[in-house]
């Protein structure tokens, strides 16, 4: 879950899609968006100049999928990442950290992917 836009935004991993609530708990079905077909198997998400990351945990490549504050994929920003079972993210001084299912780590990345 992450915060933007003064609401709430939750990426669901079996529907495919980010869900937007008010501060206050109603939903807000306007600022929903569906995610990129390819983006398969979400289970992460943050907010960053005025962009969503969120976290794919793919078989073939995990990576992070951007899109716009429409909801509008910006597959120029998307990203690869060397962990294997993704499985949340959180954004802390200018750094992505996304936590590893299979490994019990976390790694460490720029808005860029390094």
């Amino acid at each position: 879950m992450t915060y933007a836009n003064d609401r709430f935004y939750v990426v669901d991993f079996l529907t495919a899609k980010v869900y937007a609530y008010t501060s206050t708990g109603q939903r807000d079905a306007a600022a929903d968006f569906d995610l990129d077909s390819d983006n398969t198997d979400p289970f992460g998400i943050s907010y960053v100049n005025d962009l969503f990351y969120v976290v794919n945990n793919a078989d073939a490549a995990a990576q992070v999928y951007v899109y716009t504050s429409s909801g509008q994929r910006d597959s120029d920003a998307d990203f690869n990442l060397t962990n294997t079972d993704p499985f949340g993210a959180a954004y802390v001084n200018n750094l992505f950290y996304v936590v590893d299912n299979g490994d019990n780590q976390v790694y460490a990345y720029t808005s860029s992917g390094q």
